[in-house]
């Protein structure tokens, strides 16, 4: 049963880092495309304001949430919220 334990925590930690990684393979891969950023200099800079209001609706609607989650910190909210809808994300944010 100790074993089962210890090798538990082995492996949570092994997933953690894996998971780290393949989010850092995927920010380098994006940010290693040259047309990417050409991109986004010719877009309207008024076409921010979308994704903006998504993120602080979202935020808002977290926190609102959590006054309906007592047993939930806000925190925790925040974590969940945090992941836009992309959970294998969130699940990184929580741990």
């Amino acid at each position: 049963m100790c074993l089962g334990f210890l090798l538990r925590k082995q492996a949570l930690c092994l997933s953690c880092w894996a998971l780290c990684a393949l989010m850092f393979c995927v920010g380098v891969s994006i940010g290693n495309d040259p047309q990417t950023l050409r991109n986004f200099r010719s877009l309207n800079p008024r076409l921010v304001f979308l994704p903006a209001m998504t993120i602080l609706g979202t935020f808002a609607g977290c926190a609102v949430a959590n006054l309906f989650l007592p047993h939930r910190s806000m925190t925790d909210c925040m974590a969940v919220g945090a992941g836009f809808g992309y959970y294998s994300l969130s699940s990184i944010f929580i741990t």
